[in-house]
């Protein structure tokens, strides 16, 4: 079920399985042991990091991509992303308001900004794996 909804999902994207691959920092020769694994009738499933990084470059869930859910589009992801998009502006802006009232220092502000973003990479991963 993997491997047919990988390819379909790189027809849609109109982009290459070795090209995704690449994109996704994932060796391409998987690609080619999936296909042939597939092509003997075997049902493919990469590691848990590889499933996370495709979900996320096709937006989807892992599990569309494992054939558990049929929906192609993964709503509750989009909601969550809207939300943490929100939440990263609010930082940003906290942390602007912080630098111009001279109540922070430039280095402490990046500091800030790069831990907001692990956490939100980090909170990401854990929700993608969810699925």
């Amino acid at each position: 079920m993997f491997y047919a909804r990988y390819v379909e999902l790189c027809a849609k994207k109109k982009v290459s399985p070795s090209k995704v691959a690449l994109e996704c920092g994932f060796n391409k020769g998987s690609v080619s042991v999936w296909k042939k694994k597939y092509e003997k009738g075997e049902d493919i499933k990469p590691t848990p990091e590889t499933l996370v990084k495709i979900a996320a470059y096709f937006n989807v869930s892992v599990g569309y991509l494992l054939g558990i859910e049929d929906d192609y589009i993964n709503e509750g992801m989009e909601k969550r992303l809207e939300k943490t998009a929100e939440d990263i502006a609010l930082i940003a802006k906290e942390v602007i308001s912080l630098l111009a009232d001279k109540k922070c220092t430039i280095n402490e502000a990046d500091n800030v900004l790069r831990i907001t973003k692990m956490s939100i990479d980090s909170t990401a991963m854990v929700r993608k794996l969810e699925y």
